[in-house]
């Protein structure tokens, strides 16, 4: 059955051609496998893709990231030495996998997002209700509404 970008499938062709002249999504699912092959790496959207900074959890280009990534560092040291030695926290460790190039595939450059995502998220304060902060600030201000606290 062919399919369209968007996920409804169709009894033929010409129902999809059809239902393709009024769709934001006008390739196949079947054009996008083919039109990517199996080397070429994936783009979401179309889109550039884009790499999780482990520091901060903010996105930034393949090869933006870098340089990002040094500048994020030194931002936090400073902010951390501003800190109260009790509510400093441990710079979040690099993930494992290496930073992807350019020719990574998709499926290199999810794994490293995913490994990044958990390295910042393992870092931010929590509350004993499971929610997590981006910073002690914002935790204490709803340490003082949480009803798990008042329990």
């Amino acid at each position: 059955m062919p399919r369209c970008g968007c996920g409804r499938s169709f009894e033929n062709q010409e129902k999809l051609a059809r239902h393709a002249s009024s769709c934001k999504h006008t390739a196949t699912a079947e054009q996008n496998k083919t039109a990517a092959g199996p080397s070429s790496p994936a783009r979401h959207g179309g889109g550039p893709r884009v790499l999780t900074c482990y520091v901060c959890g903010t996105q930034h280009g393949l090869s933006s990231l870098g340089i990002h990534q040094r500048q994020c560092i030194g931002k936090r040291e400073k902010e951390q030495e501003l800190l109260p030695r009790e509510q400093r926290t441990p710079l979040p460790s690099a993930p494992s996998c290496e930073v992807p190039g350019p020719k990574a595939s998709s499926a290199e450059v999810d794994a490293y997002n995913a490994a990044a995502q958990s390295a910042y998220e393992n870092t931010m304060p929590r509350c004993g209700c499971g929610r997590s902060f981006e910073n002690q600030e914002k935790l204490a201000r709803h340490a003082s509404s949480c009803k798990h606290n008042k329990q």
